[in-house]
């Protein structure tokens, strides 16, 4: 139930402020977003500049960091936001872990037909979360502001670091269950 959601959101965020009060993690503001060569796959999983999932790591750890400037030791009291960066969080695990199974699938070479469908998966899957964790972050960073907090120097957007054909990569995604009548997975 919404109970047990609300719990397990609180653990999340709870847990990443222990690991930073022990040093364990260190929260950064991300660097100068760059474009992301969308045609090279593995782009999208590297930890580099370019990579969509890192990213959005790098975007809710700034969010993260500035949520913890701003309420301090009330910040688990903040239930919309501790839900926020949550669900943030939620959305990139699921999202690294689409991009670690098309790397599997290239490490164990499968046929070719079923790694493009993964990886076009992929690719929708990240070019969809980003609008949803564009609005969830920046519902955050409202509430960030009415409490006072410093914004600037932080992402402007999650969106604009991919430049893809989404309707083609749903067609050509659409076209391939039709064609093998199964899905990917």
């Amino acid at each position: 139930g919404e109970g047990a959601n609300e719990i397990v959101r609180v653990n999340i965020v709870s847990t990443l402020l222990r690991r930073i009060g022990s040093g364990r993690l260190e929260l950064t503001a991300p660097p100068v977003q760059e474009q992301v060569d969308s045609s090279e796959p593995l782009n999208f999983l590297s930890v580099t500049d370019s990579s969509p999932v890192y990213w959005m790591k790098l975007h809710v750890q700034y969010l993260l960091r500035i949520a913890q400037a701003t309420f301090g030791d009330q910040l688990l009291e903040e239930q919309e936001v501790v839900a926020g960066i949550a669900d943030i969080i939620c959305a990139i695990f699921v999202l690294e872990s689409a991009w670690i199974r098309c790397q599997k699938l290239m490490e164990a070479n499968a046929n070719e037909d079923t790694l493009v469908s993964a990886l076009t998966a992929a690719r929708i899957l990240t070019w969809n979360a980003m609008g949803q964790l564009s609005a969830e972050a920046n519902n955050v960073v409202s509430r960030l502001v009415t409490h006072g907090a410093d914004v600037s120097g932080g992402p402007d957007s999650w969106g604009g670091m991919m430049d893809i054909d989404i309707f083609g990569l749903r067609r050509d995604l659409a076209d391939a269950v039709l064609a093998r009548e199964a899905y990917i997975w």
